[in-house]
């Protein structure tokens, strides 16, 4: 969870330094939640056109990660579902003290890049009080929790 970490505290925009050279386009989506003792991060993005999806699991015994495949077209639209379903709204972090409790929340972290300017916010949507938007976008990412 340490792109989590970094996101949390970082729920605005800025400017970061040049120090290397940065992807011209790059979205990324960070998701974690533990559920019944196993616990379940995801990583999604679109760096310059080429999408990238895998997931982790680790059940106690030990963690698994896979890829699974996603078009652009599967990305964009979980990019974009981040704008319109209204947990994301009410789910995001403001407090940077706020405690990160995947156990509760699902946890989801949206970087992106573009042009030189970074933004970065991170989200906490309450399992018990999750819309069915959200259940369906989760469907979407590839969760397979309950």
């Amino acid at each position: 969870m340490g792109l989590l970490t970094f996101l949390f505290g970082c729920g605005k925009q800025s400017e970061s330094p040049q120090a290397s050279p940065v992807p011209r386009d790059a979205r990324v989506i960070d998701y974690a939640h533990e559920s019944g003792g196993v616990f379940y991060h995801g990583t999604f993005s679109l760096v310059d056109g080429k999408v990238g999806a895998t997931w982790t699991i680790d059940d106690g015994r030990g963690k698994k990660s896979q890829e699974m495949a996603m078009g652009e077209e599967t990305f964009r639209n979980i990019w974009n579902q981040v704008g319109d379903i209204s947990d994301f709204k009410t789910g995001a972090a403001t407090d940077p003290n706020q405690q990160l409790d995947p156990s509760s929340s699902h946890v989801v972290g949206v970087i992106s890049s573009s042009g030189g300017k970074q933004t970065a916010q991170a989200y906490l949507i309450r399992s018990a009080t999750a819309s069915p938007a959200f259940q369906k976008w989760l469907d979407t990412i590839g969760y397979t929790g309950k």
